[in-house]
């Protein structure tokens, strides 16, 4: 059984959809994360703040990065058990990239398996840089890139 939410949390969720849909940049994370997952049936969304990764997917961990200005920060993250150990905890990033007002269409997807990240030792990746490591891909095209790009991450681990 689901609770109903209060009338601050209603309230809260009114004003998050008002500005989603008036192109809020700031929610517009979030939104993708939401969208990536609903394109991967069976998608578990990580804890927010606690995980290392966005979603686990059919074994995979996987990173959901978007942005709106042409570079995503793909810097490794600290461990979470305790050492300054940092490192991508990912299997695969997807780089989402949007263009436009409208969250419900003009994106691209990236498909990236994190060694491929790891190799080139940067904190960020912009928009030229991730179109010639991986090509964009439709939102329907996800499942199998994101088993492409994991399969190329066991095979080169």
């Amino acid at each position: 059984m689901t609770e109903e939410p209060t009338p601050v949390e209603q309230r809260f969720l009114n004003t998050v959809l008002r500005r989603l849909r008036s192109g809020g940049k700031m929610i517009a994370g979030t939104f993708c994360e939401a969208l990536v997952a609903d394109a991967l049936p069976g998608s578990v969304e990580s804890d927010l703040g606690i995980a290392a990764w966005d979603l686990d997917w059919e074994s995979h961990k996987i990173e959901v990065k978007a942005t709106t200005v042409g570079r995503w920060n793909v810097s490794a993250r600290s461990l979470r058990n305790g050492t300054k150990q940092r490192a991508r905890q990912a299997d695969v990033y997807i780089l989402a990239s949007h263009d436009g007002d409208d969250l419900s269409s003009g994106w691209e997807f990236y498909v990236v398996p994190t060694g491929v990240l790891n190799e080139r030792g940067k904190n960020s990746i912009t928009l030229s840089g991730a179109r010639g490591l991986a090509t964009p891909v439709a939102l329907e095209e996800l499942p199998a890139a994101v088993r492409a790009a994991a399969r190329t991450a066991a095979g080169s681990s």
